[in-house]
């Protein structure tokens, strides 16, 4: 996933890889700051296969801490500052990091009490380490080594977390380049969670292509009016789940930058309204439809949504990117014919390698493909059928699962919550309202009297 990356230190030494407010980076002041990382990992006994946690506030630290660990032959495992200490505490417990990468303000993070945690932006910590690549030799760096692991949210209260190889990731990001012409003019502001998938190609991927990443700082996350501001800055590259643009462009009735070239949305429903809306603020933005897993690795669907058709009752799933099959079957594991709803499956080199610590939901989940001997395809459980022409069109969840402004969610993880609750003998939580900005979960349950906010807190 960092060959692109080192590939233009090389070439392009001085050209800006990373900016956050007054901060700004070239590729070389990069790589020589995520080189000490990696050193001082390896020097600490991080070795192949290992994990990395990485509890960082948004900031180029950030970006350097991704690449370090992939350095050092490791596997990184976001975690977010803003989860609930106990999700924190089961992940590190689950995937049992040999370090945690953090800074200052965060060393002392409660949910961090059991970790041996190692603070960026200590620069006694890394000053007498090299800047030079480590050596890949013995550190075990290669396509088929573990790259990350991203935490899902799981059915019985228990996260899952999806391990995913640097092969899947660099197949991504070269079609993403050849088919979008991605390249070191492109920027992108990066303003995703690094626990939400979509933020492997933000860093790895536009770094791959020589672009650069605007890191937004948290509070300009939050504030709609200063994510705008930002767009006006040089951004040709946007990527999101489509209710956070729907929020941004609503209100908007003026142009406000022909910067921006390309809107990729995933991970939720995409109203049919908003491509005309982002191309009446932008209009140089081509508009990107695009599926698949965190289990199929960020993306492995897209379509380029050129017109919104009367008859559509949705945005199309598309068709497979490179080296992905895409097949919807039947009850009886048969193709359904053009037009009929099936169980949709993905296959491919984008798949990930399974579950970490979970065998057993690994085999239940990855299957063997009935169709080409040797190989596996993911149970999604999704539901999408086939038209005449080969595109596909995604028609919902087959289970429990829902989407939340992008955000993957089981409702049994909240019922289980609740459930645990002192005086709760049962609970329920469901979905209500549209697809998009304006959905929210509801939670009912039985049991004794118990103050609303006791429950949610």
């Amino acid at each position: 996933m960092h060959a692109g990356f080192e590939r233009q230190v090389l070439e392009r030494p001085q050209a800006l890889a990373v900016l956050c407010g007054d901060e700004r980076w070239s590729y070389q002041a990069l790589n020589e700051r995520a080189n000490r990382i990696a050193h001082r990992l390896l020097a600490d006994g991080v070795q192949a296969g290992d994990r990395v946690g990485i509890l960082l506030e948004r900031g180029p630290w950030m970006v350097a801490a991704v690449l370090a660990v992939a350095k050092a032959g490791a596997a990184y495992v976001p975690l977010d500052p803003a989860h609930p200490v106990q999700r924190l505490r089961e992940t590190l417990e689950d995937c049992a990091p040999r370090r945690v990468l953090s800074q200052r303000s965060l060393s002392q993070h409660e949910g961090l009490s059991s970790v041996a945690v190692l603070c960026v932006d200590e620069a006694e910590r890394w000053s007498d380490q090299p800047v030079w690549n480590p050596s890949s030799q013995g550190i075990g760096v290669d396509a088929q080594a573990l790259a990350y692991v991203i935490y899902t949210s799981g059915s019985t209260g228990r996260p899952k977390g999806v391990m995913v190889k640097h092969a899947a990731a660099a197949n991504l990001f070269a079609w993403v380049e050849s088919t979008f012409a991605m390249g070191p003019s492109d920027r992108v502001l990066f303003t995703t969670s690094l626990s939400f998938d979509l933020s492997v190609y933000d860093l790895f991927g536009v770094l791959w292509s020589g672009g650069s990443v605007h890191v937004a700082r948290s509070e300009d996350v939050r504030d709609p009016a200063r994510l705008i501001e930002l767009l006006r800055s040089g951004i040709t590259f946007w990527d999101s789940a489509p209710a956070v643009f729907a929020g941004l462009v609503g209100s908007l009735t003026e142009e406000v930058s022909r910067d921006l070239r390309l809107a990729f949305f995933s991970g939720d429903w995409i109203g049919l309204e908003l491509p005309d809306a982002v191309r009446r603020a932008f209009p140089r933005c081509e508009v990107v439809a695009l599926g698949g897993a965190t289990e199929a690795t960020v993306w492995s669907n897209y379509h380029r949504i050129d017109r919104v058709e009367p008859h559509w009752k949705s945005i199309p799933y598309g068709r497979p990117i490179w080296n992905a099959r895409y097949y919807v079957l039947d009850a009886r594991g048969e193709p359904s014919p053009v037009g009929v709803p099936g169980d949709l499956y993905i296959a491919g080199d984008c798949l990930a390698e399974g579950y970490w610590n979970r065998d057993e939901l690994t085999a239940e989940r990855f299957v063997p493909d009935p169709f080409v001997s040797g190989e596996r395809m993911y149970k999604t459980g999704d539901r999408a059928r086939y038209w005449a022409d080969g595109t596909m069109e995604f028609l919902g969840r087959s289970d429990f699962q829902v989407k939340i402004r992008g955000y993957r969610i089981e409702l049994g993880e909240i019922e289980s919550a609740l459930q645990a609750c002192a005086g709760v003998r049962d609970a329920v939580v469901v979905a209500r309202g549209e697809a998009g900005s304006e959905r929210i979960l509801v939670a009912y349950w039985q049991g004794d009297a118990i103050e609303v906010s006791t429950l949610r807190s």
